[in-house]
Formats: structure tokens, sequence, C-alpha cells
């Protein structure tokens, strides 16, 4: 059993939803009050999703280290000496880090099959080198094409 925080009611936990976040697995108001909150104020759903994101962004913050030397064999250090390096901005098209929408971060691209690192990319230009199949050919029909019919 469970008290709920609006209606102030004792309800089964089957009552609420899960939140991993709380002692009891679930949130502090039952499903019904939520429900009826999310209706009539939307503003209180927006605040909710802001507070994820930013509880997500500094939970990803934690791992992006571990992430980095686990997966590329880079340091956080060796991350930002490359970002300066590149004088903060993607080596590709140029766009400066702080118009990246990645977390405030560029992608590590990296070849699939050696591992190594070649550098640091926007989103953008790392999903088209992703979907070329990192293959050259594939590029330089696509640069043929955009001249033909740009």
């Amino acid at each position: 059993m469970k008290k709920c925080s609006i209606c102030n009611k004792e309800k089964e936990l089957d009552s609420f939803y899960s939140r991993k976040g709380s002692k009891d697995g679930k949130e502090g108001i039952c499903k019904s009050c939520r429900d009826v909150k999310r209706r009539t104020n939307p503003a209180f759903e927006e605040s909710r999703r802001k507070a994820w994101q930013k509880m997500d962004t500094k939970r990803k913050g934690k791992r992006w280290g571990y992430h980095l030397s686990k997966t590329y064999g880079l340091s956080e250090a060796q991350y930002y000496t490359m970002l300066e390096e590149q004088n903060y901005a993607c080596a590709i098209c140029s766009l400066p880090v702080d118009e990246e929408e990645h977390y405030g971060k560029f992608v590590v691209d990296h070849c699939h099959n050696t591992g190594k690192v070649r550098g640091l990319l926007c989103n953008k230009c790392n999903l088209m080198l992703g979907n070329a199949k990192d293959d050259i050919r594939i590029m330089e029909a696509g640069i043929e094409y955009l001249k033909v019919n740009g």
C-alpha cells in the first residue's frame, strides 16, 4: 500500500506508475491523479520532461568518460586535445561545437574495421559517413550526383 501525494488515499502499488529512482520503485502520485494532472496542466508535463532530460544528461555525462575509454581507448583529456586541434569544430563541415545538439559534444569517428579513431564529427557528418558505409565510391557518386543535379 502507498499513499498518493495528491489525493492522499492509500492505494495498492499497482495503482502507481513505475519509477526507477524512487525507493519503492513507484511514483508518488497515483495513476488516476497523474492522468488528470497531465490532461489539465500541459506545463506540468513539460516540466517533468525537462527534469528527465536534465537527469538523463547528467547521468550520461558520468558514463561518457567510461564510454570513451572502453570504446575508443581515449581519455577525456585526449578527447579535448583532439577537439582543440580541430579548433572546436567538426572535422568535416567545421560546425562549431557550441552549435552541436548532441549533449554539446561531438561524436568520435572511428574505422569500424580497425577501431582507429579518425577525428571528432558533428552528428550529421557522422551519419553521412555511416549511411555511405564509409565507402569512398558511394561518397564520390553522391558528389557527382550533386554536381549534375544540384
